[in-house]
């Protein structure tokens, strides 16, 4: 019923070590080049600081001297780790399917995982378990959660498929990727940001995957122990203030580190119905951010009385991460089944909606929403968009084969 993108995905998102670019040009559907960013006179291009570039001028830059890139090399290269795990991810729900389960998929699944650890080799300069943004394809100081977690997840769901020498890999990247952050306390630096805390309750899911596969009580009970601090923001991102930012990549984590959350050992009850009821509360809130077209609004202003969203009037885009919500409600569904008849609608019309030119970070028509110095984003396919799109096409397939 819908075209498979998979080999959009090959042609044109792959670099030469298997990793998925963040985003391509959409005008010429080749890697950013820097000269790119110089159509866009206000852009500074010519700085190679990522912080000058990406951040407000005025942060500090400190911890920026040892770090240095172009905006070609950030921008092809920022949601590496996540667009990667989630074509992985995809893949492994292919291979899921006999229907959809063929040599090919395996291969480019193997090569897939071998790019993650290609990442973790060049992470390892620092320490082993750091999965850093390589930016350029080169080593940098800077992760985040959602990259480690999309990684940690297509992982545990490449484990069935992978080579007994490949699952003892596997095992021990899990595992230290979680050691990583608890000997840190769960505190790095994050661009001017110095030791920053992270948020505690992204780091349950990565203890519960690490007592998964080493069979360390101990994994388990420090994810108890964070969890027991916070029980009522067991959801991190439950929507609680009138509007709706960036919905795409919250529910996505939230999704991913409930399922992981759960997935490995019995939680107590009382954590089993917050994580549970606050996960069905924001599907039905943030499905409001969808478009007709098969997109959603990146900035909605939201009554909570009415339920009722409406764009904001200024830096309100169109993105085709839209293709993130619609795959969290097809994996939020496999623990809360009443949505998945009203995830399966919505997947299928975000398929159906958008084709491979139409996969944009930021859509062009929006590009009046940005200050002149940002209206690039509106030239980018995106790596996210396309990979969680095939990521809900290979779900879907596996529903309709009564598999899941």
């Amino acid at each position: 019923m819908f075209e498979n993108f998979d080999n959009y995905i090959e042609k044109y998102f792959i670099d030469p070590h298997g990793i998925v670019y963040t985003e391509i040009d959409s005008r010429t559907l080749k890697v950013l080049e820097n000269k790119m960013f110089k159509e866009y006179p206000s852009t500074p291009f010519e700085e190679p600081s990522t912080v000058k570039f990406q951040l407000p001028s005025n942060n500090d830059r400190t911890y920026w001297e040892k770090d240095t890139f172009m905006p070609a090399e950030f921008w092809s290269y920022e949601n590496c780790g996540m667009c990667t795990g989630a074509y992985l991810n995809a893949l492994c729900s292919a291979m899921r399917n006999p229907a959809t389960d063929t040599p090919e998929i395996r291969r480019r699944a193997k090569r897939t995982f071998d790019a993650q650890q290609y990442i973790f080799q060049i992470g390892s300069k620092l320490e082993f378990g750091f999965f850093p943004k390589i930016w350029g394809g080169k080593f940098s100081h800077q992760t985040s959660t959602d990259q480690m977690l999309y990684t940690m997840h297509s992982l545990h769901n490449y484990y069935p498929f992978a080579s007994d020498k490949d699952k003892l890999k596997i095992k021990k990247y899990i595992i230290a990727m979680a050691d990583f952050w608890w000997k840190r306390n769960y505190t790095m630096t994050w661009y001017n940001l110095v030791d920053m805390k992270w948020p505690r309750l992204r780091f349950p899911s990565f203890l519960m995957m690490a007592y998964k596969y080493s069979g360390d009580e101990k994994y388990r009970t420090e994810a108890l122990r964070i969890l027991d601090e916070e029980p009522d923001n067991i959801v991190e991102h439950a929507v609680k203030a009138p509007f709706l930012i960036n919905v795409a990549d919250t529910l996505s984590m939230d999704a991913m580190n409930i399922e992981m959350m759960t997935k490995f050992s019995p939680l107590p009850e009382k954590y089993c119905k917050i994580m549970l009821a606050g996960l069905k509360e924001q599907w039905y809130h943030k499905i409001k951010t969808l478009t007709p077209d098969g997109y959603f609004y990146n900035r909605m202003d939201y009554d909570l009385k009415t339920g009722i969203a409406t764009p904001r009037k200024k830096d309100c885009t169109r993105s085709a991460w839209s293709t993130m919500i619609v795959r969290s409600g097809l994996l939020i569904s496999r623990f809360i089944p009443e949505i998945r008849p009203q995830a399966i609608e919505l997947a299928e019309h975000v398929l159906k909606q958008l084709k491979f030119e139409n996969m944009y970070y930021c859509h062009p028509e929006d590009a009046d929403e940005f200050e002149k110095p940002y209206q690039f984003k509106t030239r980018f396919l995106s790596g996210d968009a396309i990979t969680n799109r095939q990521w809900t096409y290979y779900l879907l397939a596996e529903y309709k084969s009564k598999i899941s």
